[in-house]
């Protein structure tokens, strides 16, 4: 892979790193790492994850963003998927309440570079919780993780 990669390996830790406290401020973030764990939890994403099919990456998480009440009274799930040409890294953001086309797109850009950061091995598996979380901790910082 060799350098092919070091541009974007660049701007995806750039892109977690300096957009991660507009999002903390209203969100916390998670992942589950399966789609059909993610579907028990969150039914309502059911539908619209259904319409992806075999398109879905399944080697990548779900994350999870959550307003910052407990419990919390709104939700975006993003769900990667591949395009026909594809990249895995697309996102389907599937929400408890309609969201403008500013925040679809911040969503996607923070949980694209997340997946990509994981895929190139910058960050740990979420099959690894726990180390996922201590890696994007020492990118961003508690308030993103926790209320």
């Amino acid at each position: 892979m060799g350098d092919e990669f070091s541009e974007a390996r660049n701007r995806a830790k750039s892109t977690i790193q300096n957009k991660w406290q507009a999002l903390a401020r209203i969100r916390t973030i998670g992942w589950i790492t399966t789609i059909e764990s993610a579907e028990g939890m969150y039914p309502f994403i059911r539908q619209q994850t259904s319409k992806l099919g075999d398109r879905i990456s399944h080697h990548l998480p779900v994350l999870i963003f959550q307003s910052r009440e407990s419990p919390p009274k709104e939700m975006e799930v993003a769900v990667p998927y591949r395009s026909p040409t594809g990249n895995p890294y697309n996102t389907r953001i599937l929400a408890t309440i309609q969201l403008d086309d500013a925040r679809v797109t911040q969503l996607s850009e923070f949980a694209q570079a997340i997946w990509f950061a994981i895929d190139q091995q910058m960050l740990p598996s979420a099959s690894n919780s726990k180390s996922l979380g201590e890696a994007l901790l020492t990118w961003t910082g508690k308030d993103l993780l926790q209320l």
